[in-house]
């Protein structure tokens, strides 16, 4: 990560594209979320995320925070 001077905390690293990668298959019983044209397999995200948690820290954040876009 890079400091970014005019805000005085870290920017996130750039991607970089993997010409090798191959998406994980999906197994019975996976929860799937399609959206567009990416299908998102939650059970492997979750299971991902349990067994890296110093990745994915905690982080409290306030109600009032999260903008409410009504009834959809």
């Amino acid at each position: 990560m890079t400091i970014d001077p005019s805000e005085g905390r870290q920017a996130p690293a750039k991607l970089r594209l993997d010409r090798h990668f191959e998406p994980c298959p999906s197994g019975p019983g996976d929860e799937l979320y399609p959206n567009g044209i990416f299908e998102f397999n939650i059970s492997r995200l979750i299971a991902f995320i349990g067994a890296n948690p110093d990745r994915f820290p905690i982080e409290l954040v306030q109600l009032a925070d999260v903008p409410d876009y009504g009834h959809i």
